[in-house]
């Protein structure tokens, strides 16, 4: 007895402690559980599947890409791709890549020059992979369908455009003033290719955008019937602001200072973007301009 006496005496004094009269308890804490994040993956169908796609880095370009779905177990060699659809030709490219079991892949494909005619509308879209299988050949997917038809008809009707009338800036910039900021007063031409007299499609300036370090617009706004058919030039009153953007960082960062952008339309259609750079000699121009108008602000 003696030997355990101090032992329940120890005992006593922590019971005591944690829960005797007077005292709370400790509350209770419940156990925290581990957080987990759970990624599904986007199942793949089974098969293998074709389609067409156009990255946005490639918008405007030729360059697109053909997507390879594989959705069987073992991996896929694809040799060569194309498009079999008579508005833009079959033309077999080669890629030489290893599609693995269960991935999607965009090969890339450049596309042939396009033939804009109405019958390629009803014609069905396909897309064709020479592989290690054989030559496999998939109606696109709808994405597929829709991206093909937008550049198509993008294409044919900016092929129409270049043959109505090209787009270019008048010699002359007067400096003006806007609302107490000095701004330039240039031309938007039209000029209708081929002999004086030659008629075409009525060809209207919807919109012209500039850049961030210059803002262009078409002082009396848009004019649909711009370059009437029987016309052959025509001048459009243009007004530059700067873009309020005079900070070193915004002037020496700036990757597309000079890619303006005019939307023309034909015949009252929806509007086409076309890129209107200007030449050299403007360029130099516009920068004097945009210095003038810091040298104003900083003061």
């Amino acid at each position: 007895m003696t030997t355990r006496a101090p032992v329940w005496a120890a005992l006593a004094l922590v019971l005591g402690a944690c829960g005797g009269p007077g005292r709370t308890p400790p509350p209770e804490v419940a156990p925290t559980a581990p957080r987990t994040i759970v990624v599904t993956p986007i199942p793949v169908p089974p098969g293998v599947h074709l389609s067409f796609v156009q990255q946005r880095i490639d918008e405007g370009t030729h360059r697109a890409q053909i997507r390879v779905v594989n959705g069987t177990g073992r991996s896929l060699h694809v040799r060569s791709v194309s498009l079999d659809w008579p508005g833009y030709p079959e033309q077999l490219q080669r890629v030489d890549y290893d599609v693995p079991a269960g991935q999607t892949v965009d090969l890339r494909y450049r596309l042939p020059p396009a033939v804009c005619a109405a019958a390629v509308d009803r014609a069905p879209m396909v897309g064709v992979a020479v592989t290690d299988r054989g030559v496999l050949r998939r109606a696109l997917t709808d994405d597929g369908v829709r991206f093909l038809t937008r550049i198509h008809g993008t294409t044919c009707q900016a092929r129409l455009l270049d043959a109505a009338a090209t787009v270019s800036y008048g010699d002359r910039w007067r400096p003006a003033s806007r609302d107490g900021r000095p701004v330039l007063l240039g031309l938007l031409v039209l000029t209708r290719p081929g002999d004086e007299g030659a008629a075409g499609p009525a060809v209207g300036v919807t919109q012209i955008e500039g850049s961030v370090l210059f803002d262009l617009s078409l002082p009396e706004g848009g004019d649909a019937m711009a370059l009437p058919p029987a016309r052959r030039r025509v001048a459009l009153p243009l007004l530059v602001r700067d873009g309020g953007r005079c900070d070193p960082h915004s002037r020496g960062q700036s990757t597309q200072t000079f890619l303006f952008r005019a939307f023309l339309s034909l015949d009252g259609g929806p509007g086409i973007s076309r890129l209107v750079p200007p030449s050299r000699a403007q360029q130099r121009l516009l920068l004097r301009f945009l210095d003038r108008v810091c040298s104003t602000v900083e003061r």
